[in-house]
């Protein structure tokens, strides 16, 4: 990029974006296509990218490569995992070294750059450093991450395996009922907060909130709203089979957002500001009777699972089912970011399915890559094109293993 038009750039960046737009734009302005695929107009509006495709990109497939990095957990000396959080549960960095946590055990591991040796550095309390029944964890940095601990509904941030520090989560009677989405800088938290439920409200949607966190301060501030929640009349009986909610997720110090029934993204700058919207056309999902049933059976095999359960309890549980053969199903439950900025949607699956798939989406708007983890195998944290991934084997038992990503 020539001196005078980087200079231009730099002087529209606010604090800690610098990065992301060079990843981004690659030019100030640069409108030039992603390639995916698929068909795409780019332009500008008032400031803001939009990137519509026109159809479904089909990016590549990923696959792990036939041999892992390394592996932890099957070893003599190896930490013993019991049941790791597979849901935001780990991170990795680009040198390697990963942090897991086993929420069984409720406890956090730091793994060495090889993975040859671990250190505990959370165990299951409520002091400074200790975590609850909950953990789930976002990657910052240079080796920083963030333990959003549930369980004592604080946040703790560790850098290199060390404590660094532990704050309170403020609580819905001071505030927001805020959730750690991930980290825009060392001391500020990209969070989110919405209502569980949609009952008894007038309009179609209820609202959540987007806010930043300022680790040091100890303050939130509101900085966007968003669809959170349908509304559903007072008294509905039985349990919907799924429902159509706003996601919100970070990636690259941004927050990225959207309603799980529009194929829509939006990337939102810390201080709420709209920078790209994302549009394309889906190929939506119905269900049918087949899976209806599918997913019957096997909740049914679930429920019988406990000895102990009356087979009135079993029959009433599974007629509260309420399945809906007209909406489509959703487009995505969880967005999360990696440590270059790319989005991961992971796609709503039919429960029971036990089958994962993540679209991969750069921060330009390009779909890079779909990937569906092997039977067996749960996806943990990305870092460049490596995978830390959980790995269970037949008897179940679980250990982690760090995974080159090919077919960029």
């Amino acid at each position: 990029m020539p001196a005078d038009l980087m200079a231009a750039c730099s002087s529209l960046r606010g604090p800690g974006l610098a990065p992301l737009l060079a990843l981004t734009l690659g030019g100030c302005g640069d409108t030039s296509a992603p390639t995916s695929g698929a068909d795409v107009n780019i332009r500008d509006s008032a400031g803001i990218r939009i990137v519509e495709y026109v159809g479904t990109p089909s990016p590549p497939m990923l696959t792990l490569a036939d041999e892992p990095v390394y592996t932890h957990g099957t070893r003599p000396g190896d930490y013993m995992f019991a049941s790791i959080d597979s849901w935001m549960g780990g991170v990795l960095f680009p040198d390697g070294t990963a942090a897991v946590s086993d929420w069984e055990n409720k406890e956090i591991v730091m793994l060495s750059r090889d993975g040859a040796h671990h250190d505990v550095i959370a165990r299951a309390g409520e002091g400074p450093g200790e975590i609850g029944w909950s953990a789930r964890l976002y990657a910052g940095s240079s080796g920083t991450f963030l333990v959003d601990d549930r369980g004592n509904r604080r946040l703790t941030l560790f850098a290199d395996g060390a404590l660094v520090r532990t704050v309170r989560v403020p609580s819905p009677g001071e505030g927001a009922d805020l959730r750690a989405r991930g980290l825009d800088a060392a001391t500020q938290v990209l969070m989110s907060s919405g209502a569980s439920s949609g009952r008894g409200f007038n309009a179609p949607w209820k609202p959540g909130h987007m806010a930043r966190f300022d680790l040091e301060t100890r303050r939130a501030d509101t900085v966007a709203s968003f669809d959170h929640v349908r509304s559903e009349p007072p008294r509905q009986d039985g349990s919907p089979f799924f429902r159509h909610f706003g996601v919100v997720g970070a990636a690259g110090g941004e927050f990225v957002h959207g309603r799980n029934d529009i194929p829509e993204l939006f990337w939102r700058r810390p201080d709420g500001s709209v920078r790209q919207i994302m549009r394309w056309e889906p190929e939506w999902t119905y269900t049918t009777e087949e899976s209806r049933e599918r997913f019957l059976t096997c909740w049914e095999s679930l429920l019988r699972d406990d000895p102990n359960r009356p087979e009135a309890i079993i029959e009433m549980d599974l007629a509260r089912w309420r399945f809906n053969h007209v909406a489509p199903e959703p487009l995505f439950t969880t967005i999360f970011g990696d440590d270059e900025g790319r989005a991961w949607l992971w796609h709503w699956e039919m429960p029971c399915h036990n089958r994962l798939r993540f679209t991969v989406i750069g921060p330009d708007g390009t779909w890079l890559g779909v990937f569906e983890p092997p039977d067996g195998f749960d996806l943990l944290g990305v870092a460049g094109d490596h995978a830390l991934v959980v790995v269970k084997d037949e008897t179940d038992v679980e250990s982690v293993a760090v995974y080159e990503l090919v077919g960029w």
